[in-house]
C-alpha cells in the first residue's frame, strides 16, 4: 500500500508490472548487482597488489551502500522473515561471495594464501563488510567511507595472506 501511495499506479497497475513488492524490490537490485559487479571488477583490475585492489573493491562496495543503502538494508531486514525477500537477498549476497571464493582459491594455488577455507572465510569476510557498511555508511550522509575501506583492506590483506610464511 505505501508504495503505491509514492507512485501514480494504481493497485491494478502495479500487478502488471510486478508479482508483489518483492519483485519490484528484485527488479531494482538486479541491475544495481550488475553495476556493482562490473566496477567492482574494473577496480580490481586497475591495480596490481592485493591490498590496493582490495581498497579499490571496497570503495566501490562502499560507494553502493551509501547511494543504495536504504533499498539494501530494507531488503536485508525483510529476508529475516519473508522468503521472497531472502532469495533476493541472497541474490544479491552470493555473487561476491562466490568471487571472493575463487579468489582465495586461486591465491591458495599461486602459494600466496594457504590452510583457508576459502568458502567459510570469504562468507564471513563478506558478512563483516556488509555489516560495516550498514552500521557505518548507510543513513549517514556525512559518514567518510575512506577509514573503513582501509581497516576492511588491511583486514582482508592479514586474513588472507598471513598464512604464508615471510
Amino acid at each position: 500500500m505505501a508504495v503505491m501511495q509514492r507512485t501514480t499506479l494504481s493497485r491494478k497497475s502495479f500487478y502488471v508490472y510486478f508479482r508483489d513488492r518483492h519483485d519490484l524490490i528484485a527488479r531494482l537490485v538486479s541491475p544495481l548487482r550488475a553495476e556493482l559487479n562490473a566496477r567492482i571488477e574494473a577496480a580490481r583490475s586497475a591495480h596490481e597488489s592485493p591490498r590496493d585492489q582490495s581498497r579499490a573493491m571496497f570503495t566501490e562496495g562502499a560507494r553502493a551502500y551509501v547511494e543504495h543503502g536504504p533499498l539494501l538494508r530494507a531488503l536485508r531486514e525483510s529476508s529475516a522473515h519473508d522468503e521472497d525477500a531472502r532469495r533476493v537477498w541472497r541474490e544479491f549476497t552470493e555473487p561476491p561471495i562466490a568471487a571472493s571464493v575463487e579468489r582465495i582459491r586461486e591465491e591458495t594455488e599461486a602459494g600466496r594464501s594457504r590452510g583457508l577455507d576459502a568458502e567459510v572465510v570469504a562468507r564471513a569476510l563478506i558478512t563483516m563488510n556488509q555489516a560495516c557498511f550498514f552500521d557505518q555508511l548507510v543513513g549517514d550522509p556525512s559518514a567518510d567511507p575512506e577509514p573503513l575501506v582501509e581497516a576492511l583492506a588491511e583486514i582482508w590483506t592479514r586474513t588472507v595472506y598471513a598464512t604464508v610464511p615471510p
